[in-house]
């Protein structure tokens, strides 16, 4: 009986889990043969004890490292008087523990590590390529920014010895003119070598100045350099994150050579910036997506997706909601004790919630809170107190015990622009972008937490490592330091930010000495690419899972898509006014009568009237039995073949059945109208007609029946018998031989070759034609160039004829000017024809119009796009997003003119400051000083430095922009932290002061309106995508089915070599190459790594 109760008497059940194509999680149920050592291998297995190493654990090998460094560094406090920043800093890594700290940080983490994987192939490639860039740069600039100009000395033996004069500003160089004005090398005066000119193209220094190579002049306290591998991996990778290498590349351009320097820096960023890196975001995105089909909830909460915030009564503004909104939520039970003030409570409640739920409450609550944003946009610094905008602004920052304390103003009024969300309720399509976007909130939440968590637990590691190093400027400097937790805050905030980050991290590797030098510099290469690659990058993630609907909601889809494929739906074609119009003429010239005066006498024959009738007669019965059954006796009197062609051009519906017979309700009055005039209809026929198109139309069926499935045949052949009437050029017909010459022509691949590489060629020429070519040679470009522009001008032109001849001009659905690039080519075709026309008309000479022609023709290469298959669906996905990237556009200009408004509020005119440091204020700021720069004296002036402020609502908006797009905000950051209390005092920064606080609003626009507001135009842009090739509408695992079945398509069988016959050197060498991971194999894997 114990036998027959084992679970594996009759089957073995072995459940695994596997990431597989079909589903994140899949059991497999394996049956094998139940024998006694099976049996005795199953029960070894259930009494084994689970056990798990503590190192196996990435967390406790972090632990294990914050410990052990802890120890390290308090051994060498107690034994020595050193003390190393390094151990310190790995001991304040067992903080990195508390990143767990809520649900929602945990399942980021737990998500998170579902991409290792993914994130360690993308990593592997990404490093890849970043040691291939930098071996090459390290071959081809090496000194490339030791060198400058410098006054020439005199004498070589003061040049090496340094006493130099260099030239300002400073100028890299390879070669100079000495006085015979012959070009020179370059002297390198740290090892007085002298090295000859080689004929580069960079920067050749002026005479009377020197062209020297020190180490000393390299830039970035000398840390920029292509100097060792080292060096050159840092300096790639400031490249690759696109701070500030436009200068890197003049350096080298100037120094080495412009057309080496150009392709490798360029095609540097192209690579690394636009193609590597955009990976990281696609595994995180793929990964997320991935994460939350195996946990089944949001990679972001641990919790399933509830409501949205903001909910379908709130957000279909201006529609009836059909569910009961006002719910009885008062109890209104014990109605024998209650009494009249209860009755007049409730029915109070009951009107106020009448009112609330009404679809204009919103409306009307937005437009106050918009009528009060636009009395806020007024304010400035020399507002009075007393003026009635102010005193709409709001309730509670209007009482005259706030306004009295200008401070305690300023910063409440942060509570009236909070208010300014409601302006999104204005604007339908902007609230439910933001609805999707924000989705539950719970997601948003956790993440913004997470990033701010994240950056306050790396706040200690970076105090222990630089905190009290940064002494090369004073300590009222504005630059970034990591003294205090706010001060190392707000410096890992910049550089997740990306702006200015190279600044911290050559200030850093200045701070330490030596060794030091080392992992300062990999700390803050590390700490750039977690937080600006990996953690940034989380808010598209989390954007594009508020995107995705619910896979009830994706089935419900899926559903009504599959009746609708699946229901039979009339063919409805419209003619427009323009096919309408012409449709009579062609009828016409269709019906145009044979004249048999004409005719040879030879094709006529001599019947007579009588046998004629007869034999007409005979053929008429025998085709009337069919056309009963098709047609209504009424509509056989008509002309078959006219009232066809006008039946197609009004929808063709399903037809009804009148006294046994069916006809066709698919014209109306209009057609009818113009077939009596060109058929001679009788008004009885017409009539008639009409009275059966006003019958009431019976409602479609669900599947066609064998009837309505005749129709639409019917319908089909009515069309192409509409398409087969028009002419090209009202000329051309379909059988005509012009026509059918022009369409063969058109659509032979050779000939799109042949235009497409006369595009290229003439937008190459217009390219390379510049001021420079046409100044310095006139006659190969009048002669040459031009000569060959006119004649592909020409053959262009001839190519719009060919298609008008094939496709018509407007008539035809495929008519050439009915399609956007055709329209904007003919237009620069026409452009440059009446260029030339003009200039040859008025005798002027082509150079006067060489501007205008040479953008056109460059114009042209949007052409391209028309013939690049791929490059047009993606221009036309982006054209499709168009409705909601403008929505996006509009979400954030709300949130532009919200920051705005309060910047004027605690900034405006406060950003004023006299050009003298040593003034006290504006009433000091007279007379003049002098520099102590230059020394020259100057007058005093008391004005805005750098040409941005917030004195005015327009200013403010524009200089948010520019804070926006992460150039510049750095600057207006420490301006602000260095306003003063007191107004027209002189500005000075101290960290110490109370407006070093300002900082806060600078933190918290850049993460909502620029780190979040870019994420979230990636995001809608690839929502776009995805909705157009229907990613939106599949479920987690149709999505893993599809992409298995295209990595399948991407499966290919490989031709193999045949082996040669045993016992010769080619066999033997055959199986050493062949065999990819044998001995030979990894010998020269290694030794290709040595040699890197």
């Amino acid at each position: 009986d114990r036998d027959n109760q084992h679970p594996l008497r009759h089957s073995y059940q072995r459940p695994y889990s596997t990431h597989g194509a079909f589903s994140p999680t899949t059991t497999k149920t394996t049956h094998r043969a139940l024998t006694p050592s099976v049996l005795i291998e199953d029960e070894i297995n259930f009494l084994k004890i689970s056990h798990c190493a503590y190192l196996c654990s990435l967390s406790n090998v972090f632990d294990l490292i914050a410990i052990s460094g802890y120890w390290i560094d308090l051994i060498l406090m107690l034994s020595t008087d050193e003390t190393w920043s390094l151990f310190k800093a790995i001991g304040a890594t067992r903080l990195l523990r508390l990143v767990f700290i809520t649900e929602g940080t945990a399942v980021i983490i737990e998500s998170f590590s579902t991409s290792f994987a993914m994130l360690k192939n993308v990593l592997g490639f990404f490093v890849f390529f970043w040691v291939l860039f930098s071996l090459v740069g390290l071959f081809v600039f090496k000194n490339s920014f030791s060198r400058r100009c410098a006054v020439d000395p005199g004498n070589e033996s003061e040049l090496y010895a340094g006493n130099l004069t260099y030239v300002e500003p400073p100028a890299s160089c390879n070669s100079f003119v000495d006085n015979q004005g012959n070009i020179r090398g370059i002297y390198d005066i740290d090892s007085g070598v002298y090295t000859p000119y080689n004929a580069a193209d960079g920067f050749t220094c002026k005479q009377s100045q020197v062209c020297v190579q020190s180490g000393s002049n390299r830039p970035g306290w000398t840390y920029i350099s292509y100097y060792n591998f080292p060096s050159t991996m840092m300096n790639v990778f400031t490249v690759i994150s696109t701070e500030d290498w436009t200068n890197l590349m003049y350096m080298s351009e100037d120094s080495i050579s412009h057309t080496a320097a150009s392709i490798f820096y360029c095609f540097c960023i192209y690579l690394m910036t636009f193609i590597m890196v955009p990976m990281f975001i696609a595994v995180i995105t793929t990964s997320f997506a991935s994460a939350r089909g195996d946990m089944r909830h949001s990679a972001f909460a641990k919790e399933k997706r509830t409501r949205l915030l903001l909910t379908a009564s709130i957000t279909t503004t201006g529609k009836e909601n059909d569910s009961d909104i006002n719910e009885e939520w008062i109890y209104g039970g014990g109605t024998a004790n209650s009494n009249i003030p209860t009755d007049r409570t409730d029915l109070c409640r009951r009107w106020m919630g009448t009112i609330v739920s009404h679809r204009s409450f919103p409306i009307i609550g937005s437009l106050l809170v918009a009528c009060n944003m636009v009395t806020m946009m007024f304010y400035t610094a020399t507002t009075g107190g007393h003026e009635t905008n102010e005193t709409l602004a709001s309730t509670i920052t209007e009482l005259p015990i706030i306004r009295t304390k200008v401070l305690l103003y300023r910063y409440l009024q942060a509570f009236a622009i909070i208010r300014s969300y409601r302006l999104a309720y204005l604007f339908p399509r902007v609230l439910k972008l933001l609805s999707s976007v924000i989705g539950d909130g719970q997601g948003i939440i956790n993440l913004s937490f997470f990033t701010f968590w994240v950056l306050c637990l790396l706040c200690p590691l970076s105090i222990q490592l630089f905190g009290g190093d940064f002494t090369a400027s004073g300590s009222d400097a504005q630059e970034m330091r990591f003294d205090t937790f706010y001060q190392a805050f707000i410096a890992l905030f910049q550089i997740m930010t990306g702006e200015n980050w190279t600044d911290i991290l050559y200030d850093a590797m200045h701070s330490q000495s030596h060794a030091s030098v080392v992992y300062a510099a990999f700390y803050m290469c590390l700490l750039y690419f977690v937080v600006h690659y990996l953690v940034l990058n989380l808010f598209i993630a989390v954007i594009m899972e508020n995107f995705d609907l619910d896979e009830d909601e994706i089935r419900q889809i899926q559903i009504k898509k599959y009746i609708r494929q699946h229901r039979w739906q009339p063919e409805y074609f419209k003619l427009d006014m323009i096919s309408q119009a012409l449709l009579p003429i062609f009828v016409k010239q269709d019906r145009r009568k044979l004249n048999l005066s004409q005719m040879p006498q030879a094709l006529v024959a001599s019947v007579a009237q009588e046998k004629f009738k007869e034999f007409y007669l005979m053929e008429q019965e025998e085709h009337e039995p069919r056309k009963v059954k098709r047609r209504m006796s009424i509509a056989s009197t008509l002309n078959r073949p006219i009232l066809r062609r006008f039946s197609a051009s009004m929808p063709s519906i399903a037809g009804t059945r009148t006294s046994g017979s069916m006809m066709r309700k698919a014209s109306t009055v209009y057609v009818l109208i113009r077939v009596n005039y060109l058929s001679g209809f009788s008004s009885n026929s017409i009539s008639a007609i009409s009275e059966e198109q006003e019958e009431e139309e019976e409602p479609l069926v669900k599947y066609g029946d064998e009837y309505e499935i005749n129709v639409a045949k019917e319908n089909k052949d009515v069309i192409v018998e509409n398409m087969n009437v028009f002419r090209t050029l009202l000329v051309f017909k379909p059988s005509s031989f012009i026509r059918r010459i022009a369409t063969r022509v058109v659509n032979t691949k050779i000939y799109k070759l042949f235009i497409f590489v006369l595009l290229c060629s003439s937008i190459l020429l217009a390219i390379f034609t510049d001021d420079k070519q046409r100044e310095f040679h006139r006659t190969s470009f009048f002669y040459i160039e031009e000569t060959l522009q006119c004649i592909m001008l020409v053959v262009f032109w001839i190519d719009f004829i060919f298609h008008i001849a094939c496709d018509g001009i407007l008539v035809l659905p495929t008519s050439y000017l009915r399609s956007f690039w055709n329209i904007l080519d003919v237009l620069l075709l026409s452009g440059q024809s009446g260029i030339l026309l003009t200039a040859v008309s008025q005798h002027q000479a082509i150079e006067t119009r060489a501007q205008s022609l040479r953008l056109l023709r460059t114009l042209r290469s949007i052409r391209i796009i028309y013939y690049v298959d791929g490059m047009r669906v993606i221009i036309l996905d982006l054209l499709h997003g168009i409705p909601i990237i403008f929505d996006a556009i509009v979400l954030n200009l709300l949130v532009f003119c919200a920051f705005a408004i309060y910047g004027c509020y605690i900034f405006s005119a406060r950003f004023h400051k006299c050009n003298d440091d040593g003034v006290g204020g504006l009433y000091q700021c007279q007379g003049e000083f002098a520099s102590p720069d230059t020394g020259i004296t100057m007058p005093r002036a008391w004005d805005i430095p750098y040409k941005y402020s917030y004195d005015h609502f327009g200013n403010a908006l524009l200089h948010l922009f520019e804070c926006a797009s992460g150039e510049g905000w750095i600057l207006s950051l420490f301006s602000a932290m260095s306003v003063p209390v007191e107004h027209h005092a002189q500005p000075k920064f101290n960290w110490l002061s109370g407006a070093s606080w300002n900082a806060i609003y600078y933190l918290v626009f850049m993460f909502v309106a620029s780190l979040c507001s870019i994420q979230l135009f990636i995001g809608v842009i690839l929502e776009t995508f995805k909705r157009r090739r229907g990613i939106s509408s599949l479920t987690n695992t149709q999505r893993q089915f599809q992409d298995l079945q295209r990595q399948l398509s991407l499966v290919k069988p490989s031709r193999t070599a045949t082996r040669p016959r045993d016992g010769t050197i080619r066999a033997f060498c055959y199986d050493i190459v062949t065999n990819k991971h044998g001995t030979f194999g990894k010998i020269i894997t290694k030794v290709i790594i040595i040699h890197i």
